[in-house]
């Protein structure tokens, strides 16, 4: 650490002018994970609309089975796990050994690799929804299935 003439007379140093090599690297791995975060963005847009629209969808059902038994809409969260169940063994069985003779990795594509495919897929999935969404809503308005179909905000 190199100090000035001013500084090495003064017993005050001031700390925005020198840093040590343990603050430069601190500083680098709290940008680093701020970059990372920001990365995620996307999937918690995605998690959020898919936990909300789950539920909204499951009200404006007929959920009962029997006259007599009626599925809860909060139970309608439980299908994504049903569906990862059946996901991950496709997934380790079939995507991983092929991905593997490409790659030339035991786990077929790395930890990033994987989160990067799931944001990339997750762009086509929230325009198919928002087309689906759409749809729904202009069928509602044309049955006037709406309680009020025109924005309140202008």
């Amino acid at each position: 650490m190199m100090m000035d003439k001013d500084e090495a007379s003064s017993n005050v140093k001031d700390p925005w002018r020198l840093c040590t090599i343990n603050q430069v690297k601190e500083v680098k791995i709290l940008l680093s994970l701020i970059s990372i975060s920001l990365s995620c963005v996307m999937f918690v847009v995605v998690q959020c609309q898919l936990f909300t629209f789950f539920i909204k969808q499951a009200t404006t059902m007929q959920r009962s089975i029997p006259p007599n038994f009626k599925i809860s809409a909060a139970s309608f969260q439980g299908v994504v796990g049903i569906v990862i169940l059946f996901c991950v063994p496709i997934y380790d069985r079939a995507f991983v050994p092929i991905a593997r003779k490409f790659t030339g990795q035991r786990s077929g594509i790395t930890f990033c690799q994987r989160i990067g495919v799931g944001l990339i897929l997750s762009v086509p999935n929230m325009v198919v929804l928002g087309f689906v969404e759409t749809k729904k809503i202009g069928v509602c308005i044309q049955h006037n299935l709406m309680e009020n179909p025109k924005p309140t905000c202008q």
